[in-house]
């Protein structure tokens, strides 16, 4: 339990606290003006300064983040154990907290005096001890003494969340899941393992990522269809590998190959001449076989008419033009016989030229068979560097995929697997669950007509948890939800050998609820808590109070611990930022 909240400065409002309820309330004065207001009273600060001495860091929308606060020092005087300690803190020197009391029952049996300095990791440790029983060992995925007792001094003004199951805004979906289990006496190491199994979903769905992002844009995911693609890389690189095993290079090969090809075009010249030459035989011997001397017949009656024509002309008898035209046939077939005879000699020239020619160009076209040039070799190691390279790549995605497909049917056998086990862990610790929704029912029924309900369920995902309160959508019902099952936490931790022993509202709590179950919910702190025997601490402005809703014979008066105000000197600190 909390006994005080201080300072060492004399201007701050110390304040005491009893068992059960206890409320710190912000009023207003018959000075105060309209320009006066109970906001910055220090109600808020209150609850930071209990924070800030169980091991919080500083808000930096905190007060205790302002300048006036750089030579202050808190101290909370607490019940550990059964025993009383103070516990003070400085704002210069927050990475240290000292601890004055019995110092052996806190495990310093070795310790000389009655106080020690400690950091603020080994402090969490302590607490984390003292008040839930934590190991003194903190791991993975398990419940921390900050995230714990976040849900028995609740901030809604400041990073708060309106969630029951969430200590703040920012609280991470499975430190929820893990400290509201721990909370309620479940088998939080269910959660954990839940937990685990999410990170390996995770890790898979990282690999998944890679894997993608390594192929190529329009390859397929299916394994099988990358094994094909795998068989036709793997035939390319056999082949590619064969030939390269074959290829011999030449280093004249482009010499060599240019030779050949001018060969060709040497003999193509030749083969080409040869056929004009052929056709020009062919002329020549049609015009042989075509010239023969003129009919004797024929030739008196050309030679009659010419010298009827032309009688001038002729001074030839007919035997002298005889012999002439066969004189000029004779010139004429001598000439298309040497013609032909020269021609032909010049065609078995070709040949002879074609036929050496065509050896030459037949060795070096032997050579390029069966060489290659360098240039060629090099195109061909590279293609075969690259398709090997793909191959290589390849399998190694072939065999990611089938990784990432055998750890996803293994991480979805585990989690029904896991689930079994946790609904079978679940059952076996069902009177403590059902405590647990007793409790919410019974104090719920408290503020409303009908009860709310406490759900607990277990899925794929771990622990599932929810309140359900009739009509309760709007932010009022939401406040008592929160409200509900925090007295739930604290009466079920007031059976513990280790138990905070308190739970702290800010005025939020009770903002947007109707006055009536304001007047439920104080008259519910002022019983339970206090047969229970931990403390309800809450703060509140006054005009918040529903003194006309209260229940006859009760009072609020009995249980205000210290009042506050809008004036300069009603502030806790003694002064307004």
């Amino acid at each position: 339990m909390l006994k005080a909240i201080r300072s060492d400065k004399s201007g701050f409002k110390s304040v005491f606290f009893k068992s059960g309820l206890n409320v710190i309330i912000s009023d207003t004065t018959t000075t105060s003006t309209k320009k006066d207001t109970r906001n910055g009273t220090g109600k808020s600060s209150l609850i930071d300064i209990l924070h800030f001495c169980l091991g919080a860091n500083i808000e930096s929308d905190t007060t205790l983040s302002k300048k006036e606060m750089e030579d202050y020092t808190f101290l909370v005087d607490i019940d550990l154990l059964g025993q009383e300690y103070t516990i003070s803190r400085s704002i210069a020197n927050p990475s240290k907290i000292t601890v004055s009391g019995d110092l052996a029952r806190l495990g310093f049996a070795s310790v000389n005096g009655k106080s020690i300095s400690v950091a603020i990791p080994e402090f969490r440790i302590l607490m984390g001890r003292v008040m839930f029983g934590l190991p003194e060992k903190e791991t993975e995925y398990t419940p921390t003494f900050r995230a714990l007792i976040s849900y028995f001094i609740r901030r809604l003004n400041h990073g708060g969340s309106l969630n029951p199951f969430e200590n703040s805004a920012k609280q991470r979906p499975w430190d929820s899941q893990i400290c509201n289990a721990y909370l309620l006496g479940l088998n939080w190491e269910d959660a954990r393992r839940f937990q685990k199994l999410k990170d390996k979903e995770g890790h898979l769905d990282n690999l998944k990522e890679i894997i993608r992002e390594k192929l190529i844009p329009e390859m397929s995911e299916d394994v099988g269809e990358l094994e094909t693609e795998k068989v036709r890389l793997d035939e390319s690189v056999s082949e590619l590998k064969k030939r390269i095993a074959t290829f011999k290079v030449h280093k004249n090969y482009r010499e060599i190959e240019q030779e050949a090809n001018v060969l060709t075009e040497r003999i193509h010249t030749l083969a080409n001449q040869n056929y004009e030459i052929n056709r020009s035989v062919s002329l020549y011997q049609d015009s042989l076989e075509a010239e023969s001397a003129p009919e004797r017949q024929n030739l008196e009656i050309l030679y009659n008419e010419a010298k009827i024509t032309l009688p001038g002309m002729i001074k030839k008898n007919l035997d002298e033009a005889r012999r002439f035209h066969e004189s000029l046939i004779s010139n004429r077939k001598s000439f298309l016989t040497n013609e032909i005879i020269n021609l032909k000699s010049n065609i078995s020239a070709n040949e002879a030229k074609i036929e050496k020619m065509d050896d030459k160009r037949a060795e070096k076209m032997n050579i390029l068979q069966t060489h290659g040039a360098l240039s060629e070799y090099t195109l061909l190691t590279e293609q075969y560097a690259g398709i090997l390279s793909n191959a290589i790549t390849l399998a190694k995605k072939i065999e990611e995929l089938k990784k990432f497909n055998q750890g996803k049917n293994a991480v979805k056998a585990e989690k029904v697997q896991l689930q079994n086990i946790a609904l079978t862990n679940h059952q076996e610790i069902k009177e403590v669950w059902e405590e647990d929704i007793r409790l919410f029912n019974d104090y719920s029924l408290k503020l409303y007509d009908s009860p709310g309900n406490l759900i607990i369920n277990i899925g794929p995902s771990g622990f599932k948890f929810e309140i359900r309160i009739l009509r309760g959508d709007s932010q009022g019902f939401t406040k008592m939800k929160i409200y509900c099952y925090d007295l739930v936490l604290g009466t079920l931790w007031s059976k513990h050998d280790t138990s905070p022993g308190f739970i702290v509202h800010d005025s939020a709590i009770f903002d947007g609820v109707d006055s009536r179950q304001v007047a439920h919910a104080l008259e519910l702190a002022a019983d339970i808590p206090g047969k229970e025997g931990y403390q309800y601490i809450c703060c509140m402005n006054s005009d918040a109070i529903p003194t006309e809703q209260f229940s006859e014979g009760f009072s609020i008066d009995g249980f205000i611990r210290l009042r506050l105000n809008d004036t300069e000197g009603g502030s806790l600190f003694g002064f307004r930022f």
